[in-house]
Order: C-alpha cells, then sequence, then structure tokens
C-alpha cells in the first residue's frame, strides 16, 4: 500500500508513526482479525512526482499569465478559504493588484502567493490535472531557512498552507512538520493570547489573529487524531477569544470590526469548528489515555463526552440547519462529517457496558449506529450534488466515508457466520458498505484517492464469507448513485428532522436520545402524569451516575 494524507491507506514503512485513531490502524484489525486469511502484502510502484529533483526557477514562465492567477485565486477563496480562513480576501488581492509578488524572491509572503495559487488550483481541478503543476514548486523555491529565524505572522500562513496542502496531496509526514511549525512559530507570536481592550479599538487586525489562531488550533487537533500522533497543545493557557461572525469583505486591516451577522459568512465554518476541536482534543486526549493504559475509555465518560457533542450541535446557528447559499453546503457537510467521525471515535474507544448499571444501547451499537449514518449523509450529499462536488470536498467526503465503513467492517469481525447474517435480507451494515462503495465509485472519476479507497474495501468484502458479490446487490436502486441528482435537500445538522432511510431505523423515535439534554423529560407513555412530573423536575446531579439512555427509556437486562 502507499502512503496517503488521509493516514489509511498506509504501511509502517516510510510513513511516519500512525497511532490508534489512525485509519491505517483500522486497517490492521481487520486484516489481522480475519480468521483462515493470510496476510498478504503488495508492494504497489507509484510513479510519484519528485519535487526535489526539479529545477524551477522561483517564478515559472506561465504561472503569472493575469486571466489563470485571477481565477486561481477566485478557486482558492470560494473553494477553500470559506472552510479555513487563513488569509484575508481583500488585503490578499489588494498586494497582488500592486504586483507584491514579483518582488522579494525569497519571502514568506512569495510562498504565500504560490500556495495559493497551488491550493485553487488543487480545489478545482482534478488530481490527474494537478499532477502536472508547479505552483508548489514555486511556492518551495521562496523558502529561506531566515523564515525560521525571524518569526512572522506572514511567515505562519506561509507554513501552515503548505502543511495542510501537502497532506492533501498525500505527503502526510511533511504537512505534520509544517504545521506544527506554524503551530510552535504562532505560540511564540502570542497569537495564544488576547489582547487588552483598555483603550484598544478592536480593529479587522486584531480579529485576523484570532482568525488565524483557531484556524491553526483546528488544523493541529484534526492532524493528531488523523495520524493517531500525541496531542501538542493544551486548552487551558489558551485564552485568545474566537472569531465573530463578520462580513469584512470590504474592510481593510485597519478598519474596526463591524457588527456581528446572522447569516453565513467565510468564518462561520471556522468559529463551529474551533469550537468543535476543543470537544475532540477532549475526547482524543481520554481515548489516548485508556489506549495507554491498555483500557478502553469508561461508558460514563464516554457518555458526558457525547453530550458534549449534542450540546455544540444544538448550539449551531439556524443557518447551519436551514436552506443556504449554495457555497456554503460544502463547509457546513464537512463540520458535520467530522462530527460524525469524532462519535466513531469517542464509542470504538470506550468500554462495551456501563460497569454499575444496565443499559439499552452498547457502544458498539452506537458506534455502528453513528457510521451508518455518516455513510447515508455523505452518499446523500455526494448524489444530490455531484454536479457541484470539486476536488476539495471530494477529499473530506473520501476520508470520512472511509473512515465510517472501516469502522463498520471492524465491528462486525467474527460474526460473519452469525445467523442473523443468513437471513433473507442482508443486515443494516450490508446497506451501508454497498452505499459507501457506489459513492466511492462515483467520486473515483474525479479521485484517485477514492479509487484507491474503493478497491482497498472491495477486498476486504470479498473476505467476508456471507457478504454477496457488491455487483449484486439485493435492491441495486436503494444502493446505486443515479446519473442524474434528484431534488434533495442537504440532512440538516438538525437531528429532529435527519433523513434517515428505513432500514436503519432499528430503534423507535423514543430510543434515539436527541433533545435538550440540560432538562430530563419523559414520554408521553408514562401513565403517571404526577410520576412525568416529579421526574422532569429531578436535578442532573441527583441522576449523575446513570447512565443517559436509562433515564430516557426502560429498565432493561444487561447482558451478561
Amino acid at each position: 500500500m502507499s502512503t496517503d494524507g488521509m493516514a489509511t491507506l498506509t504501511t509502517a514503512t516510510g510513513s511516519g508513526y500512525l497511532g490508534s485513531s489512525s485509519g491505517s490502524r483500522l486497517l490492521e484489525e481487520i486484516d489481522s482479525s480475519m480468521t483462515g486469511t493470510v496476510r498478504q502484502k503488495r508492494r504497489r510502484k507509484i510513479q510519484h512526482k519528485s519535487y526535489q529533483s526539479q529545477v524551477t526557477p522561483p517564478d515559472p514562465s506561465g504561472l503569472s499569465a493575469s486571466y489563470v492567477v485571477n481565477n486561481l485565486i477566485d478557486a482558492y477563496f470560494h473553494l477553500y478559504n470559506v472552510y479555513y480562513p487563513i488569509l484575508h480576501e481583500k488585503t490578499f488581492r489588494d498586494r497582488v493588484g500592486t504586483g507584491q509578488h514579483h518582488k522579494y524572491p525569497r519571502s514568506p509572503w512569495r510562498v504565500t502567493y504560490h500556495m495559493a495559487l497551488a491550493i485553487g488550483h488543487w480545489a478545482s481541478s482534478s488530481e490527474h490535472e494537478h499532477m502536472k503543476t508547479n505552483y508548489y514548486t514555486a511556492a518551495r523555491a521562496s523558502m529561506s531557512l531566515h523564515m525560521l529565524e525571524s518569526g512572522t505572522v506572514e511567515t505562519v500562513q506561509a507554513f501552515l498552507l503548505m502543511g495542510n496542502y501537502l497532506q492533501m496531496i498525500n505527503r502526510t509526514n511533511t504537512g505534520y512538520n509544517f504545521v506544527g511549525l506554524a503551530y510552535r512559530m504562532a505560540i511564540g507570536l502570542g497569537l495564544h493570547r488576547e489582547f487588552s481592550s483598555t483603550g484598544t479599538m478592536n480593529t479587522i487586525g486584531h480579529e485576523r489573529r484570532r482568525q488565524l489562531f483557531w484556524t491553526i488550533y483546528s488544523f493541529e487537533s484534526g492532524f493528531n487524531i488523523t495520524t493517531g500522533r500525541p496531542p501538542t497543545m493544551t486548552d487551558g493557557f489558551i485564552d485568545i477569544n474566537l472569531p465573530l461572525n463578520i462580513d469584512d469583505k470590504e474592510s481593510t486591516l485597519r478598519d474596526p470590526v463591524p457588527e456581528e451577522v446572522d447569516y453565513p459568512t467565510t468564518y462561520s465554518s471556522i468559529i463551529a469548528h474551533a469550537k468543535l476541536a476543543r470537544i475532540a482534543d477532549s475526547i482524543y486526549h481520554e481515548y489516548l489515555l485508556a489506549k495507554t493504559a491498555g483500557s478502553r475509555m469508561e461508558f460514563r465518560l464516554a457518555e458526558l463526552l457525547e453530550r458534549d457533542l449534542n450540546a455544540w450541535r444544538k448550539a449551531l446557528p439556524s443557518y447551519f440547519a436551514s436552506d443556504i447559499s449554495q457555497w456554503f453546503l460544502g463547509p457546513r457537510s464537512v463540520l458535520r462529517w467530522k462530527e460524525q467521525n469524532l462519535r466513531i471515535l469517542l464509542w470504538r474507544g470506550s468500554q462495551k457496558y456501563h460497569n454499575f448499571l444496565p443499559t439499552r444501547f452498547n457502544a458498539e451499537e452506537k458506534c455502528l449506529d453513528v457510521a451508518m449514518e455518516s455513510v447515508h449523509d455523505i452518499a446523500t450529499f455526494c448524489m444530490a450534488y455531484q454536479d457541484s462536488l470539486y476536488h476539495g470536498l471530494i477529499w473530506y467526503a473520501t476520508y470520512f466515508l472511509v473512515q465510517a465503513s472501516l469502522a463498520i467492517l471492524v465491528g462486525f469481525l467474527g460474526k460473519d457466520n452469525s445467523e442473523s447474517h443468513h437471513d433473507q435480507e442482508p443486515p443494516f451494515w450490508h446497506h451501508a458498505i454497498y452505499e459507501s462503495r457506489d459513492c466511492l465509485r462515483k467520486l473515483a472519476r474525479q479521485s484517485i484517492s477514492a479509487a484507491r479507497c474503493m478497491e482497498m474495501l472491495d477486498r476486504i468484502c470479498s473476505r467476508f464469507e456471507s457478504f454477496p458479490t457488491l455487483n449484486s446487490s439485493p435492491n441495486p436502486e436503494i444502493y446505486s448513485l443515479s446519473n442524474e441528482a434528484p431534488e434533495l435537500a442537504i440532512p440538516p445538522l438538525d437531528e429532529a428532522s435527519q433523513q434517515i432511510p428505513d432500514f436503519l431505523r432499528r430503534f423507535s423515535e423514543n430510543d434515539l436520545m436527541f433533545g435538550d439534554e440540560n432538562q430530563l423529560t419523559i414520554s408521553d407513555d408514562v401513565g403517571d402524569p404526577n410520576l412525568r412530573t416529579l421526574m422532569n423536575e429531578v436535578s442532573l446531579d441527583l441522576m449523575g451516575n446513570m447512565p443517559l439512555d436509562l433515564l430516557f427509556n426502560d429498565w432493561v437486562e444487561s447482558p451478561s
């Protein structure tokens, strides 16, 4: 297998350390758990463009054509910066307009300029087309040791862009190192500390520091989980405020910060992402502590962390769950997929049952339900908006789709010969894998990574005895993506209105426990109204040691 920026199709050789939260470890678990299968190691020779051997002038011919530059800058800000606002659009465009990128061939600004072009091209083209470009090479040629010796915000931006770009073109370790440099340089510049508001006007420049730091924080958090490497930052010493949801398209860095707005802006996604990253760090911290101790997270602790995720979801602004501008569909969906991926990690690393009290659901069921939900959400999105998918969005869809699919397969290892797998109707996980595979088949038309992931799923599924041939789905029209996208609205982040197919509804609506967890409620089928009123008013602290699903569901016998 070859290395990739998703830390999924990787091996121990030449890929750096990949920990237990990475997709690579899921693959190892699947491979080692397959009974009666001889592990096969296949080495592929992939012709990989060697950037080391290329000798390119600082400004290669053809890269300066104004129409090309303008198109790539548009692609960068429309298809990437709305996820991670590393650059301020007006400031960047004004600077390009003055021709400053032609000056100082070895400078952070020159690196940032070429990296914006590289990412713009990556996001708007296919993988095959992007392999032929020299934008990254031009950015690297503009780097110098002096950039490390004198840290600036511009250097932080340059390293951050380069680090994320390298991850997305399957150079995981190098990208990891550059993001680490950006993080350490940001700490050195004090970007993690809030300005004193006494006698100081809050300007767009101050707000830019907040936006940049929380983007770095989100990158660092996500990269650590992707690769399974230890976290490097502690939330306790960070006091810089979260960014504001402002519309500053016409503002300069010296202008005062405008009032917040109640519609999506360039900063809406990173605000929600930063809040999610803080919860992700808590989950990952407990996950690694348990792994280090050779155990799993306490079931009760996992429930409390899940409550944080539920509270985060409920606190999202209304435009995350309503009809919105087309450009915001991608950032909003990726954010949802990340949250689902966190829930998968949470329950995959938890003890199966509560230690003391019986509970209706166990951790394996919770993990499976979230994984199947994630597969369905991603496949539905890609079907509804297949004509609007661009490379950057396809990259994220592939990553989270494969993570969810591997979690499903791991959950059913050792159960392949169970009686439920020989029923007339295939089990629920079969449907989810069909849906995942069909989605990857569509994405593979534009993505090499999606094609490799689809091939990997096919090889794994062929080793499950009860899994039918992938081309002989019992109901193909359910699982395959049609050529014409139907009129489907993207599933909103509001759980109550989420569309889940019938075959995923294993439990009644009352079993799903989505709602305001700050106030306990008992369903209307409780016969005694006085009892119902009493239970609704009971303090959460009084029931703090009980599993959450026990509070909302009937008492059941604990599995032996």
